[in-house]
Formats: C-alpha cells, structure tokens, sequence
C-alpha cells in the first residue's frame, strides 16, 4: 500500500493542468487547439497571436483556412482526413499569411488525441522563415561560388560538416583523371600520398572540430601516377548567427 506522505507527493489533475498550462502560455512556438469534428479553433496561446498578429478572440472558433493557414481548401481535407488516419501530420515550409509581418513561412506539426469524452487536434507552429531564407541565400551563394571555381586553375572543393566533400571543380577531376563520384565523399584520400595521409586527416579534424582556419602540405597523385606538392587551404563558411554551415577549400600546386 502506498503510505499516506507518498500520495500527497503524488500529482494531483489540478496540478497536471496547471503545469500544462504553463507551458502552454510560455511555449515558444505558436499552439493552436482544435475540435477534432468541427475543425474549429478552441485556444491559442500567446506566442501564435504574437506571431500571426491576430488577437485570441480573433482565432477562437475560426477554422485554420480563416487565420491563413490551409487555405487551399482541397489541401485542408487532405490533411485533416491525414489527421484522423495516423493520428500525426507534419508539413514544412507552409505559408501563413498574417496581420503585421506578411507571408512567413512555417512548420506545423498537428497530433490527434483524446481528451475526456471528445478528441482534439494540437497544432505545434513554428517560424521558420529566416531559416528558409539563410538556406535560400546560401544556396545562391554556392551557385556562384561553383560557377566562379569552374573559371580557375586551383583544384576547387566545398565539404559538408562531417568533412566529406560534396563539391569539386572540373579542374580537379581534370587533375586527377576521376568521375565526380569518385572525388566525393572520401574519396580524395586516396589520391594523398599513404606518408601525408595521417597529417592530414589529423589537421582536417582538427579543424573540423574547432572551426580554425585548415592549412596543410601534402601531395596529390595525378592522373598520370606521379606525386605533386600541394597546399590545402579550407575556411568555415558561417551563418548569421555564427554556426558552421559548409566549408570551402583549394588545393594548389606548388611542386
């Protein structure tokens, strides 16, 4: 049996709600609550009229089409008929058109689940369009990266966070005599004479870790088999909030 001290520290209803809504008030993404047969909007919290600039009575007993989400109405059967099937729906880069900032681009998540005798539809939001936005400029960033490294006699790369390369320029697989698979990924390291292998990956790591600047010497076997010097240079691309998105190298030739 459970003793009379250890039922008190057991939570009570109340507290559940009361944690809950908490929560629900202080979260940082917009939450929308629905009815699950009417489809129409029961609560919002604060974060979701801040973001959308519509006030909380403007939203209670609306349908999401009328606060500019869904508004595709073929699209908003869709999803609800998703709903009721899976019980989970999650679509990225939604439009949501609202008061004060125009069209933002959103997340949502919804999740279908009971609540007493009747079901409810939670719906997570989150803002993500200056993420969208970065993406879209990084994206035309490394078109013209590409595009200008295709011009050069450097051997021209990009690689992604873990270290393997996603890119090279032509002169590269020019240099080595190779397809564009076969470059990336990790497929260069086989083209590093077996003595420079370890330094390299050594300060390749290093850099990867710490974000520093990767400078190295080592040959490179060309397409004919013979070894040249070469100096390896990489530097972190960074977004705006100074968080390592992509890394940009050369290797040049200094035999």
């Amino acid at each position: 049996m459970i003793g009379n001290t250890e039922k008190d520290n057991l939570p009570t209803t109340q507290d559940s709600e009361i944690c809950y809504r908490r929560l629900f008030e202080s979260a940082c993404d917009g939450i929308l609550i629905l009815d699950a047969v009417t489809r129409k909007i029961t609560d919002v919290n604060p974060f979701m009229v801040e973001l959308s600039g519509y006030s909380r009575d403007e939203f209670l007993g609306k349908e999401l089409r009328e606060i500019g989400l869904l508004k595709d109405e073929e699209a908003g059967k869709t999803a609800f008929r998703e709903l009721q099937e899976k019980g989970y729906i999650c679509y990225e880069a939604l439009p949501l058109e609202t008061k004060t900032s125009g069209c933002r681009e959103i997340e949502l998540i919804g999740n279908l689940y009971a609540e007493g005798d009747h079901q409810v539809i939670q719906c997570n939001i989150r803002d993500i369009t200056d993420r969208k936005r970065a993406e879209a400029a990084l994206e035309k960033s490394e078109q013209q990266y590409r595009f200008l490294s295709e011009g050069i006699m450097h051997q021209v790369w990009t690689a992604r966070l873990d270290g393997k390369l996603d890119y090279v320029n032509g002169r590269t697989l020019e240099y080595f005599g190779r397809t564009f698979e076969q470059m990336i990924g990790d497929g260069w390291q086989s083209f590093v004479h077996p003595d420079d292998v370890a330094g390299c990956l050594k300060r390749w790591k290093k850099s990867l870790e710490t974000g520093e600047y990767y400078e190295v010497e080592f040959r490179l076997k060309k397409a004919d088999g013979t070894y040249c010097w070469h100096s390896g240079r990489a530097t972190a691309g960074r977004d705006s909030d100074g968080k390592i998105i992509k890394w940009f190298g050369t290797n040049t030739d200094i035999n």
